[in-house]
């Protein structure tokens, strides 16, 4: 309109032609002090820090007892197959510790189309108890078969990482989303640090405590039980913490 306006008149239409120049005009003045107020910054929205240390709190203890096996898998899988050599274990030993994500993947889309239509919170919780029930279940393993088994129902039942990022999603906006997403991460990172840790440290614990936990049975019979209890008791803790402090936020429509 612009260039029509200045070019593309005669005489006879110079009105018109005025007059679309100053039409052009009067539009770009008008976008530009639009794009000026857009691009103002905004007052960030106070972060809902109850919530958000809830979520980071559960995702800390998720990674946490994920990784809290993995340094005592080779020593138990070697424990189930005493006469197969050393070098020969590598592959059972994945397969133990990977058919954890294979529960997980089957059944993450379960668990958030479930979350879309019961509540994020009722899936945690559940979550959250079947992360505590597997980890006791698969300390106590006897055999290689039922350590698969149990690891499997492990991730089948771990629903929390991708219902915690829907529930920061419903709780956030533009405005915080960036500093609450940040503790997402700082806690998984947490969690994965002193996951593997602690299961190194807690594995045959009557061999390195002799003196307080040599006479307790199970721990004899069950050398690689004690860091998955730890892990259970964490999970309980965040359990009690999300039914006590994580209410129901209702679902957002999505848009049409």
């Amino acid at each position: 309109s612009l260039v029509k306006g200045l070019f593309f008149f005669d005489a006879d239409s110079c009105e018109t032609g005025t007059e679309t120049f100053y039409d052009a005009i009067r539009d770009m003045a008008d976008g530009s002090l639009e794009k000026s107020r857009l691009n103002q910054p905004t007052k960030a929205t106070p972060l809902p820090w109850k919530q958000v240390l809830s979520i980071g709190f559960t995702l800390l203890i998720n990674h946490f007892s994920i990784l809290v096996v993995f340094p005592l898998l080779p020593f138990m899988v070697s424990d189930f197959f005493p006469e197969v050599p050393k070098e020969q274990l590598g592959y059972r030993v994945g397969y133990l510790a990977s058919t954890f994500f294979l529960g997980q993947l089957l059944a993450s889309y379960v668990w958030g189309w479930a979350s879309d239509r019961m509540g994020r919170r009722p899936i945690l919780l559940l979550g959250l108890l079947g992360t505590s029930v597997s980890v006791i279940l698969f300390g106590v393993s006897t055999s290689y078969s039922y350590a698969l088994t149990m690891r499997f129902l492990w991730g089948f039942l771990n629903a929390n990482v991708a219902v915690c990022k829907a529930y920061l999603s419903d709780i956030l906006d533009h405005s915080n989303k960036g500093m609450g997403f940040s503790m997402f991460g700082f806690q998984a990172a947490l969690g994965r640090l002193l996951g593997p840790s602690v299961g190194g440290l807690l594995s045959h614990p009557t061999e390195k405590f002799p003196a307080l936990l040599r006479y307790i049975p199970l721990l004899q019979r069950f050398p690689y039980l004690l860091p998955c209890i730890v892990a259970a008791v964490l999970g309980l803790t965040a359990l009690v913490c999300t039914y006590l402090f994580l209410p129901e936020v209702p679902r957002r429509e999505s848009p049409q």
